[in-house]
């Protein structure tokens, strides 16, 4: 097990900067390392964060397959008290993105979002239940919490694949703090449009809001031909 302090980011001077996360390695072609975590060399203050994204799409590939390794990397991170909050939760989020999207417990619970806050949502409401590709999907909704809870929501768009399996596209809404009995308006204009990674079909569709890893009730509509 490497401890913060010997992890970097290499950087291949043979494939035009592309980066990886290291602990005290190197490969046979040349490779600049940057340290992810840089101190003061006289003062030994506070240190800086080398921030890549890289980084993170590196956790993100690994957590694919072994999210408790990630996870546990994390977690020494965020106790070595040497990374700010702020660049702490930049790169975790980034790390579990997937994880988050899936709805597991732990990805929340190390980012501050309690998996079972106590908080109520609202049925969704729809704008319009009939749409085409390339229309926007309006819909909104209100949370509540009966003590003040850390909320991490995302929008769940759900159907059926022409070969009969289930389709998802997961995306974020939303960070905030629910107050105790206060309203928080969850609403978007959500552009509903083919991607080169999500195709928009004709058939029938729902959507559910995920809050800290809970999917809540989800309502339908449908897509039309064009």
């Amino acid at each position: 097990m490497h401890s913060i302090e010997q992890l970097g980011v290499l950087q291949s001077q043979a494939s035009g900067g592309q980066s990886s996360i290291a602990a005290g390695s190197r490969a046979d072609r040349p490779e600049v390392e940057h340290p992810i975590i840089l101190t003061h060399p006289v003062t030994g203050a506070r240190s800086l964060l080398y921030v890549r994204t890289s980084v993170a799409n590196h956790l993100s590939d690994i957590a694919a397959s072994q999210p408790d390794l990630v996870l546990t990397t994390l977690q020494r991170w965020k106790q070595s008290g040497r990374l700010t909050d702020e660049h702490f939760a930049f790169i975790a989020r980034g790390a579990l993105r997937n994880r988050l999207k899936e709805g597991w417990p732990p990805a929340y619970a190390i980012l501050g979002y309690a998996h079972d806050a106590p908080i109520a949502l609202t049925p969704l409401t729809l704008e319009r239940t009939e749409l085409r590709d390339g229309d926007t999907l309006n819909f909104s909704a209100a949370l509540t919490a009966t003590t003040t809870a850390p909320v991490h929501v995302m929008i769940v768009i759900a159907t059926t694949g022409q070969n009969g399996q289930p389709r998802e596209k997961v995306s974020f809404l939303r960070r905030a703090t629910a107050e105790a009995d206060q309203e928080l308006r969850l609403a978007k204009a959500h552009p509903l449009r083919s991607t080169a990674r999500w195709k928009v079909s004709p058939g029938s569709y729902s959507l559910a809001l995920q809050v800290n890893g809970r999917r809540f009730p989800s309502v339908a509509f449908t897509v039309l031909n064009t």
